[in-house]
């Protein structure tokens, strides 16, 4: 049995004070590390963290949102696995003495990585274990079957249950040393809203390929302050006009093969895109004047591909520069700069590319 570290918090503020530990990887966390996260990347997670680490973090509307709708909807979701599953729900702060609190578990053997499980269960055959509660928007992304049980992932496990939830339920159960968890969700279905389960046992090869790759993650990135690799993201982006100075038009040197052949493709992808936006706009408008009011089927059929035409309503805009003249204190209290940017600008290439003029 392991020497679990318990930590209750009376309140849901005070609970997400103490998971923004700067060095700490929560397990809801780690499908972010492992990269299979749909909700945000690496990327945004360090600059998160470095933020947190310098005391500058504020979580922005997105979290507050997808917090807030867990919360309401997790007892409901809870409620209904226990009914369907013949399963007792157990309140983690009511399980470790500290009835109503939020729970965070932690394993001596590596401190960094916390739980906080929404609830446990005793199910039918008297055996305990996690229960994390989904809210979950898209049926497909669920197994049809109730109470499914994986014994080790595999290839094909995925098409059971979101990756991103199997890495936070295995994270829970490295952490708790439990001998399953049961990932449940309300699941659209025909009009109604209908549980879904699946039971993860307890996979040691799983867990601890996970913790191993959050602890090296963690080391590199949070511990040695190391940026994760340059990619396409605008978190990315931020950081790297964070680091930039301001270019010396007149300092110039021979691109490397590999970095010619970057702006090369960069400058061909660019003028591609422009191209397509242009045809696309055009045949937009012709169709809009062939179809009329009437959706176009490529065939017979009601499951036949179709295009028709649809109005977009006119969007509401502000002027600016007129609140700004007449209105100078309204402007300012809700003026808002948005973060700088970097663009790698391209020129002498084909006119196409509307790269501007070096001239």
């Amino acid at each position: 049995m392991i020497d679990l570290i318990v930590d209750c918090y009376p309140t849901r503020d005070a609970w997400l004070q103490g998971r923004r530990d700067p060095l700490c990887i929560g397990a809801s966390e780690a499908a972010v590390v492992l990269g299979v996260s749909p909700y945000t990347d690496a990327w945004t997670f360090w600059e998160k963290k470095t933020q947190q680490a310098k005391g500058e973090f504020i979580p922005d509307d997105a979290d507050a949102f997808v917090l807030s709708r867990g919360n309401r909807w997790e007892p409901v979701v809870l409620e209904e696995y226990g009914i369907a599953s013949e399963s007792t729900i157990v309140e983690p702060g009511e399980h470790f003495g500290r009835k109503g609190h939020i729970v965070t578990l932690t394993n001596p053997a590596f401190p960094w990585l916390r739980s906080s499980p929404d609830a446990f269960a005793i199910d039918k055959w008297g055996t305990f274990g996690h229960v994390e509660a989904k809210t979950a928007l898209d049926r497909d992304a669920w197994t049809r079957d109730r109470g499914i049980i994986i014994d080790k992932w595999a290839d094909g496990s995925e098409e059971l249950l979101p990756p991103h939830y199997a890495v936070q339920a295995y994270s829970q159960l490295a952490v708790s040393g439990m001998p399953w968890n049961d990932v449940c969700a309300l699941v659209p279905s025909f009009g109604w809203l209908e549980v879904r389960w699946v039971r993860l046992m307890r996979d040691a090869d799983t867990q601890d390929a996970i913790v191993d790759a959050c602890a090296a993650w963690r080391e590199k990135h949070l511990v040695r302050g190391e940026a994760p690799d340059v990619d396409g993201t605008a978190a990315c982006n931020r950081y790297l006009a964070r680091r930039l100075n301001v270019p010396d038009a007149r300092a110039r040197r021979v691109a490397t093969e590999a970095e010619a052949a970057k702006i090369t493709e960069l400058a061909t992808l660019r003028a591609t895109i422009n191209a397509a936006e242009s045809r696309v706009k055009v045949l937009t408008n012709e169709l809009v004047v062939a179809a009329g009011d009437v959706a176009v089927t490529l065939a017979d059929g009601k499951k036949a591909p179709y295009g028709q035409a649809q109005k977009v309503s006119a969007k509401e805009t502000i002027d600016a520069k007129k609140l700004k003249a007449e209105f100078p204190e309204v402007h300012a209290a809700c003026r808002r700069m948005g973060a700088p940017s970097v663009w790698f600008a391209t020129y002498r290439f084909e006119k196409t590319t509307k790269e501007g003029d070096d001239s």
